[in-house]
């Protein structure tokens, strides 16, 4: 996170596979030394808009992408990449408007990932071919849908942290699928190591089948999320139904072979869509829920779309999605703001829930979706990662100062880490207000000398807790989390999904002397449902309608209540 401007930068490399393209891509040098890639309004889907007045902060060149000149080198640490690194890039990238997905998916794609006990060939089970025995897992403890994407980058070393008990629905990313609805088990281009490889062995892996034993113990449902990130390949299998038909049969085939849950599709079609493709792909997200509903009934499925679809024509008809039969529509309400440098650039944050000043914001992309199908479908996405930028020593005081060189993705856990507490304490940290944002400055290398200035911008239990806020008012669907494990093994970022959300059991204990009429009284006035008596003046109760923690609020205004708490269930620590 605190390396150099130097440091914190690594070569990428853009190859353009159509010549056609040469027109609308312009190279040019940034501070002399750092390839810059500019692309034409026609290629801006995710976090951007079409008005290049208001791109960002400031004035951003014409169709500016989001850089992956910087981003994570391993969970948690900023490092760089060399040109060997990058000149190994599995597939050459050929459109430069991309998602943090995508970047993060092509940084982990080259390293190499040793999985134990991958078998994908599993013995089925009779009771697990029959669908007809299938009980779905549901967190009854949840009042709102929790979605976590757990990448196969994290799931060895951070899913010992995951607390099940407080997600919904875990989605493994990835598996990628080829156009011909065949799924993506080898490097293609015969490298030993790549991405899809690597997501097909997680997938397959003995962690992976612990994860699942240990979700569903918890009431989650575990789903595979099916992943294509190419435009061609997109609209030829979405054109196909032969093509719609074999994938439809391989994510069942999954399901049936790791007893799971249902899909997440992930199709990233970055640009403007035809009408037609729009129509088709509609239409394949329809025949792909009808037929995993069918094959186990009370399965999840969900499709990923970018946070512009309710005001640009993307791919993701919002209207027509929410009339199929997905279960959420998952919006990937970041990437508002990118890492890559330009002139007259300000720093900001990936995903604002509010601020006039930027061009976009989570609320407004909420309200435009949700203008357009119902809310209870609705998932919003919210990042456990920030941005950190280097700007310049007059406007570092404030908040969204000119921004000088690229800068750099960071996770939750990173940006938190206590070998960082001289640069990210009480002192640095700011609180807005009125925009719901946390941000931080610090000077870097020495704390209070410099020579560099430094911002960040990145969501923590407060700016989160404003998010939940607004999921719960504005009566959404719930919420979908890039990327569990990116706290770590931190706690506080689970507190805050308890506190919003969590409608889990707690403990009443009563004063002395309180009849149990009066006892009686007191719950069914507060809606609390008592589930079991604890000693003689103890009870476990479970909230009927609101969260936990409001309901144990408002027992802790009846004056004959002694104490009310998680006890031995407060499993966040």
């Amino acid at each position: 996170m605190k390396n150099s401007v130097l440091k914190r930068r690594f070569w990428l490399v853009m190859v353009l596979a159509f010549s056609t393209l040469l027109v609308s891509v312009l190279v040019y040098a940034n501070l002399g030394s750092y390839d810059e890639i500019r692309i034409t309004d026609s290629e801006i889907g995710s976090g951007f808009s079409n008005d290049d007045s208001s791109q960002e902060l400031g004035t951003e060149p014409e169709g500016h992408k989001q850089s992956s000149e910087s981003v994570e080198g391993s969970i948690g640490e900023t490092s760089e990449k060399s040109d060997s690194d990058v000149a190994s890039l599995r597939v050459p990238i050929v459109n430069p408007a991309t998602t943090v997905h995508q970047i993060e998916s092509d940084y982990y794609s080259d390293k190499e990932y040793q999985f134990d006990g991958v078998n994908d060939r599993e013995v089925r089970d009779a009771s697990v071919r029959d669908f007809s025995a299938y009980t779905p897992p549901t967190n009854t403890n949840l009042k709102k849908t929790v979605l976590g994407f757990a990448p196969y980058w994290v799931i060895d070393s951070y899913s010992q942290y995951f607390q099940m008990d407080k997600l919904s629905v875990l989605a493994y990313f990835s598996v990628a699928c080829f156009p011909d609805g065949s799924l993506v088990k080898v490097c293609v281009g015969g490298q030993s190591s790549c991405g899809d490889k690597s997501g097909w062995e997680g997938w397959n892996s003995q962690i992976m089948r612990n994860i699942i034993s240990e979700a569903h113990a918890n009431g989650t449902k575990v789903v595979m999320t099916i992943k294509n990130f190419d435009k061609p390949s997109i609209e030829q299998l979405i054109a196909n139904p032969a093509a719609i038909d074999r994938l439809a049969d391989n994510i069942i085939y999954e399901m049936e072979a790791k007893n799971t849950d249902g899909v997440n599709i992930d199709f990233e079609y970055i640009g403007t869509a035809s009408s037609t493709n729009r129509l088709r792909f509609a239409g394949f997200v329809d025949e792909i829920a009808d037929r995993v509903h069918a094959a186990r009934p009370g399965s999840h499925v969900s499709v990923d779309i970018l946070a512009t679809s309710g005001i640009n024509p993307l791919l993701y008809d919002v209207n027509a999605l929410g009339k199929t039969s997905v279960d959420h529509i998952m919006v990937m309400s970041y990437d508002f703001h990118s890492t890559s440098y330009f002139s007259g650039k300000m720093a900001g944050p990936e995903s604002p829930l509010y601020g006039a000043q930027y061009w976009y914001n989570v609320s407004r992309s909420m309200n435009d979706i949700a203008a357009l199908t119902r809310g209870y479908k609705i998932l919003m996405g919210v990042p456990y990662y920030g941005l950190e930028f280097p700007v310049s020593g007059s406007t570092w005081p404030y908040k969204n100062a000119t921004v000088i060189a690229d800068g750099a993705i960071s996770t939750y856990g990173n940006v938190v880490d206590s070998k960082y507490d001289a640069w990210h304490n009480s002192s640095t940290i700011q609180w807005d207000s009125g925009e719901k944002l946390t941000w931080y400055r610090y000077r870097w290398p020495d704390p209070s000398g410099g020579p560099e200035y430094w911002q960040g911008y990145y969501d923590d239990p407060n700016s989160l807790g404003a998010k939940y806020d607004f999921v719960n008012a504005k009566n959404l669907g719930g919420i979908g989390i890039w990327a569990l494990g990116y706290d770590r093994s931190r706690t506080e970022l689970w507190r805050t999904i308890r506190d919003k959300f969590s409608m889990e059991p707690f403990i009443v204990t009563f004063n002395e002397g309180v009849s149990s009429s009066r006892q009686n009284q007191i719950h069914s006035s507060l809606g609390g449902i008592v589930q079991r008596s604890i000693g003689e003046r103890s009870f476990l109760v479970k909230p009927q309608n609101k969260t936990s923690e409001d309901l144990i609020e408002d027992y802790r205004g009846i004056s004959e209540v002694a104490e009310a708490d998680f006890g031995i269930y407060h499993s966040m620590n």
